[in-house]
């Protein structure tokens, strides 16, 4: 069976897509860091915090991987001269993606913890992709979103 090459307007367009889905991923990210901020500055009672640490490696890492194969389609020479600088730094550029996600979520917990709200562990949730975290200004409000969490389950 003979070996097909993809069609060149089919990768482009996928490699096209795969980025702009990374950089809409990447913009949920920020829109988080400026409700929080501006959440900050309202005193309001509940902040609701999506941790995506691991996020970072998929909205910055796949866009560069993807450019990969089109570094080795056109310069060549370049990547079988520099090959092991370039594995090298794409080992650190991934351990510095993942420190950066961590980094940036505990420097948001920290601000928000700083400004005077608690952890309200009951009424934070997991799900497949993320953590959200829930801070509120006393205990009482979190009782009170606790109970109103268990009311709803029912």
């Amino acid at each position: 069976m003979e070996h097909k090459p993809l069609n060149k307007k089919f990768a482009i367009t996928f490699l096209l897509v795969i980025n702009l889905l990374c950089l809409w991923v990447f913009w949920i990210g920020l829109s988080d860091v400026i409700e929080v901020n501006a959440l900050l500055q309202g005193r309001v009672d509940v902040i609701r915090v999506g941790s995506r640490a691991g996020f970072f490696v998929v909205v910055i890492g796949v866009p560069i991987l993807c450019l990969l194969p089109v570094a080795e389609r056109f310069w060549t020479d370049f990547v079988k001269k520099h090959g092991k600088i370039i594995t090298q730094g794409a080992i650190v550029g991934v351990v510095a993606l993942l420190a950066a996600g961590f980094l940036g979520s505990f420097w948001i917990r920290t601000r928000v913890e700083k400004a005077g709200y608690n952890n309200c562990r009951n009424a934070s949730g997991i799900s497949a992709l993320s953590r959200t975290l829930v801070y509120t200004r006393n205990t009482k409000i979190c009782e009170e979103l606790v109970e109103a969490e268990i009311k709803k389950q029912k």
